[in-house]
């Protein structure tokens, strides 16, 4: 998440697109999340705990691919046109999900976006008070669903005329949340066809965004500012106790 931090802030080398996992399980809370409600999900106590700079409820990061995309918000202004607003840029929250949902397929599962499918859906989970603690038992009309199930979340931030999108493809169910069941799980939820190996579906998404956003990714490093100010974001921010207990 550093990392990720460090390209929006950095002098902006061009869209990017970032693919990684976990070295070990970890807890994040959303930016706006409160450090005491993390007693609300007991299997998740003795997780790494870290705090985003988005949004949203909380992750268990464990069984899933998280992503995260770099623009300037001007860019694709045909794709873009609420770009000269302040809140969320929708369209690239639907041309990522659109991608997710169209690389899904090519493994036979069929997602749909919330809002396609809310008749559908349980109408308790979205009524239910408090919200849930968890991203992935919360529903936004730009959320992925698989059999009613959300699996994929995603969430923005600006900085400086460019916006990050991050989020997460929920690929099977963590013994650290186990009421969430991912795409690739056979066992409780029928909800995939195949397993899927995140780096093959990492290739797969990364060629359907490409196409969705008229961008040709190629394979590059941090560049030494991003390296650098990724470790000084990591010590002043993620890694800080004061930042962690800031709500």
């Amino acid at each position: 998440m550093a990392i990720d931090q460090a390209i929006l802030e950095s002098e902006y080398p061009g869209p990017t697109l970032r693919f990684y996992g976990w070295s070990a399980p970890t807890l994040s809370l959303g930016y706006f999340q409160k450090l005491a409600d993390r007693e609300r999900h007991k299997e998740s106590a003795e997780l790494t705990l870290v705090r985003r700079s988005t949004g949203g409820g909380a992750i268990v990061h464990d069984r899933e691919l998280t992503y995260s995309v770099v623009l300037p918000c001007q860019s694709q202004r045909e794709l873009f046109q609420s770009a000269s607003n302040l809140g969320a840029i929708l369209e690239l929250y639907e041309s990522v999900h659109q991608s997710v949902i169209d690389t899904l397929g090519e493994f036979g599962v069929h997602a749909t976006l919330h809002k396609d499918s809310l008749a559908s859906e349980n109408s308790n989970i979205l009524l239910s008070e408090p919200e849930p603690f968890l991203c992935f038992q919360r529903r936004s009309e730009w959320d992925l669903t698989v059999s009613g199930y959300k699996v994929v979340g995603s969430a923005q931030r600006r900085v400086r005329g460019k916006i990050l999108q991050h989020g997460s493809l929920l690929l099977g169910a963590s013994c650290f949340a186990p009421q969430l069941p991912g795409v690739s799980e056979f066992d409780r939820v029928q909800l995939a066809t195949e397993k899927m190996a995140p780096e093959k579906v990492a290739a797969h998404l990364m060629k359907k965004l490409g196409t969705k956003l008229g961008v040709h990714w190629s394979a590059e490093t941090l560049s030494s500012e991003e390296q650098e100010l990724s470790k000084v974001i990591r010590k002043s921010r993620f890694a800080d106790p004061t930042w962690t207990a800031r709500h």
